[in-house]
């Protein structure tokens, strides 16, 4: 199931999954800077913040967890790289880096992937995916 990263989404989720044989909760949650500022009204630490509580929400209901940081190619790297760390630390066993609209070539996306690859401490500890 799909949620945002807000607690009614996620118990909703959960609702939806609970009979199934098999269950995961995939939240998102905006990281670039355009999104943080015009769209959430978060600052960076809110951001951190929240992902980390979200992911413990969602973990606490089923343990397979993906985490979206939606934006991630236009999200500063360093920024992504901790939001990344902090997700998987959390309890995130996915972690999906999207192009949420479509600024990426694959040059660019191949050093994003690149990026949290050598300095996310924690990313052998989830699968990567893309979209």
């Amino acid at each position: 199931a799909l949620a945002r990263c807000r607690k009614d989404d996620i118990d909703r989720a959960w609702v939806a999954l609970k009979e199934a044989k098999q269950s995961r909760i995939h939240v998102f949650l905006a990281t670039s800077s355009i999104h943080m500022e015009h769209k959430l009204k978060m600052t960076k630490e809110q951001i951190v913040e929240t992902a980390v509580e979200m992911v413990k929400r969602a973990r606490d209901y089923c343990p397979d967890i993906e985490f979206s940081p939606e934006d991630a190619a236009r999200t500063e790297k360093d920024f992504l790289c901790e939001v990344v760390e902090r997700a998987i630390e959390a309890g995130a066993s996915t972690v999906n880096i999207p192009d949420t609209v479509g600024y990426a070539t694959p040059a660019h996306f191949h050093d994003v992937i690149t990026t949290l690859k050598k300095n996310v401490s924690n990313i052998e500890q989830a699968i990567i995916s893309t979209h």
